[in-house]
């Protein structure tokens, strides 16, 4: 079992404004993943997020867990993340593909699912299936229904009354409307059994404090894991029901800490000013959307077009006046507010830290291995003149021949050990 984690798709459309929006929507809902496609550009030097090489599509940790992992295919618009011992992986399939393209992309996706145990696989597919609400299947709709049964995921979601509207009657969407959800988005998630739960403890260093997040308790999930620990056998001492009830309550909720600052509070620019006109454009969008008379609804969609420029305007003056404090707080102090900002964006944003033991002795592992100690006595027992010889030749290179200073030494001490 994982953590319960909280997760937020959507396209963007390629647009600036529902970047903007929905980084701020993931903090108002307090989500842990974000999942996006056809984003506009990933921001530089920011390792919270994992986009594709071709910087259509990313997977960002906006919550309290860091990314562990990042898998990039060759294959355009897909990447894949490792957050909280699950794998997201984050799709887009240009409408542009033609059927043997979008069958490349599905085995793509199929590689790359087939070789993590949990995996989620959300994005903007732009195939149609009565599976997933919409209401006609397609050809790639037929295609990406045998991928989801070949994996054995679960579909999660279905499309919303908007979106079969939108797909029958195209319009342009709004931002506020594309950072809430994407057209004929497709998320699968393959369940995870007892067993596999069970073999990857969630064990937490001593910094992560004694609490839980309460609000991500499942008794489902809890009694799952007290089950494949043995608990029952376990609880015939006080120690072993203790460590049981640890374990579990590690697997399946996260630790309270506040060594970083709260990762949902508010972006640096926005205001209660762009939160009304946010609420404007969806209600003029609303209004679109439900109106029937096309006179009628040519009105609404010139209102809901003004709302979404008055928005954009806003987030933009926000922003200046936003940089303009900066230069104002670095003129009075140089190191305050504005050399926070530009030594982060020199440095790297702020990560948060890795909870998990097991995957920090992997990494620690990783970057320090550990080498069999090398027996100079075989060197020493070869002994005879050739050996020697061989060696005095090596030291007697030099940096002329191309020898390091390290090897220089290393052959002065085989010489005097063959002596």
């Amino acid at each position: 079992m994982f953590p319960a984690l909280k997760v937020l798709q959507a396209n963007l459309g390629h647009g600036r404004d529902a970047q903007n929006l929905v980084l701020q929507a993931t903090r108002e809902e307090k989500a842990d993943v974000l999942i996006l496609s056809d984003i506009l550009r990933p921001p530089e030097n920011n390792g919270r997020w994992a986009f594709s090489s071709c910087k259509t599509v990313a997977v960002v940790a906006v919550g309290e867990l860091p990314i562990q992992r990042v898998w990039c295919s060759e294959a355009r618009g897909l990447v894949a993340a490792q957050i909280g011992g699950v794998t997201f992986i984050s799709c887009y399939a240009l409408p542009s593909l033609n059927l043997s393209e979008f069958e490349r992309f599905s085995e793509a996706i199929e590689l790359e699912a087939f070789s993590h145990p949990q995996v989620v696989v959300a994005g903007d597919f732009n195939a149609r299936h009565v599976e997933w609400g919409s209401p006609k299947t397609c050809d790639r709709g037929e295609e990406l229904h045998g991928m989801v049964e070949q994996l054995g995921l679960s579909v999660i979601n279905q499309a919303s009354p908007e979106q079969l509207q939108d797909q029958q009657q195209p319009a342009q969407q709004s931002s506020s409307q594309q950072q809430q959800s994407s057209q004929q988005q497709q998320q699968q998630q393959r369940q995870p059994s007892s067993r596999q739960g069970a073999s990857s403890s969630q064990r937490r260093v001593r910094h992560a404090g004694r609490r839980w997040k309460t609000s991500q308790f499942s008794a489902t999930s809890f009694l799952e894991v007290l089950f494949a620990a043995d608990f029952v056998q376990r609880a015939t001492s006080q120690e072993g029901m203790i460590a049981a009830m640890l374990k579990a309550c590690d697997e399946t909720m996260q630790r309270v800490t506040r060594l970083h600052q709260d990762p949902h509070r508010n972006t640096f620019w926005w205001s209660p000013l762009l939160a009304r006109l946010r609420n404007n454009c969806e209600v003029a969008r609303d209004r679109m959307l439900q109106t029937a008379d096309l006179e009628e609804r040519s009105i609404a969609a010139a209102e809901h077009r003004t709302a979404r420029a008055e928005l954009s305007r806003a987030i933009r003056a926000s922003k200046r006046n936003m940089f303009q404090e900066l230069i104002e707080i670095a003129e009075e102090n140089a190191f305050g507010a504005g050399y926070r900002v530009v030594m982060s964006r020199l440095r790297g944003s702020r990560m948060p830290s890795e909870p998990d033991r097991d995957i920090l002795e992997r990494i620690v592992s990783d970057l320090f291995p550990e080498h069999p100690p090398c027996d100079w006595s075989q060197l020493s027992n070869a002994g005879n003149d050739e050996s020697y010889t061989q060696v005095e030749e090596a030291a007697a290179v030099g940096t002329d021949g191309g020898l390091s200073a390290a090897e220089q030494s290393a052959a002065v001490e085989a010489e005097v050990a063959s002596r």
